[in-house]
């Protein structure tokens, strides 16, 4: 998934795994990859492109927006 500039300030993001399978969540230069384990014991990455913008000269970044995930057990 990849930002636009006119995004909303809040998104909602709803992920058809429960909490349990969230294996690990990275972030890799201004993405967030998300590794989930899917039923059939094969695993799925989501690449969410774009989230992050640069502060500072020192590197420090926030998010663009704020991002709500929910699992599909309702774990926010």
């Amino acid at each position: 998934m990849k930002e636009s500039a006119c995004s909303h300030k809040y998104s909602n993001m709803v992920l058809d795994h429960t909490v349990a399978n969230i294996i690990k969540v990275s972030l890799k230069s201004d993405d967030i990859v998300l590794n989930l384990h899917n039923d059939n014991h094969t695993q799925t990455e989501v690449i969410l492109k774009d989230m992050y913008r640069e502060l500072t000269q020192n590197e420090e970044r926030a998010l663009k927006d704020r991002y709500t995930f929910q699992t599909s057990d309702s774990v926010f």
